[in-house]
């Protein structure tokens, strides 16, 4: 099964699932990983290379490694040349509906809904209705009735990008209805998402249910 492995250079003793969140990698196990010491890593130092139904091992002539921007431990990232990871590899055991997706590179990932339109009505109706299709907590208001409380928090910051790219959506949508044309034929809208916010949340979105 292919997947992806992990250096942590300078690191001795075992890698738990604590210690992969204190390397920044929580997000990447579902259970303990596996880990293998004694090797020198892409970065030509010693250090634990570990992963989740992966061979843990290093063979800088057959894999492709990548050093993990930001990464509180200097750690990388990397996988079997032959073996490129890909949906059913990185699928995890709790998956959220969604909509498949064909990526570049030619595979279809399961992208998760996190905000959906309303049933019924015209379109613009049902979107401005849209309600949260995140796992979420059932809580007892004052009166007795049972409502809809926040959404579990691993989910948080997914609900959190959903809102934010609605809001820019709706931004756009008033611009093109009720303000002037710039000069390229364009308008100008009062909120907006740059290139790496995009990213950001695309890869979040990816990792819902893959790792």
């Amino acid at each position: 099964m292919a997947g992806f492995l992990y250096w942590w250079p300078d690191h001795t003793g075992d890698v738990t699932l604590a210690r992969a969140k204190t390397a920044g990698l929580a997000y990447a196990f579902d259970a303990p990983p596996k880990w293998s010491a004694g090797y020198t890593g892409p970065d030509d130092r010693r250090g634990v290379v570990f992963g989740q139904d992966v061979d843990t091992k290093i063979d800088r002539a057959s894999q492709t490694w990548r050093k993990i921007p930001k990464s509180p431990v200097d750690a990388w990232v990397g996988y079997e040349n032959d073996a490129k990871p890909g949906p059913e590899d990185l699928i995890r055991e709790q998956q959220i509906d969604g909509h498949v997706v064909k990526l570049l590179d030619g595979r279809e990932w399961l992208i998760p809904v996190a905000r959906a339109a309303a049933d019924g009505g015209d379109p613009m109706t049902a979107i401005l209705r849209g309600s949260c299709r995140l796992p979420r907590r059932v809580e007892q208001s004052d009166d007795g009735d049972l409502i809809a409380g926040p959404v579990f928090a691993e989910y948080d910051d997914l609900w959190a990008l959903a809102e934010r790219w609605f809001d820019v959506w709706l931004s756009a949508a008033v611009a093109a209805h009720g303000r002037e044309p710039t000069e390229d034929g364009g308008v100008v809208s009062t909120v907006d998402m740059g290139v790496g916010e995009l990213v950001d949340g695309a890869v979040r979105a990816l990792s819902v249910n893959g790792r």
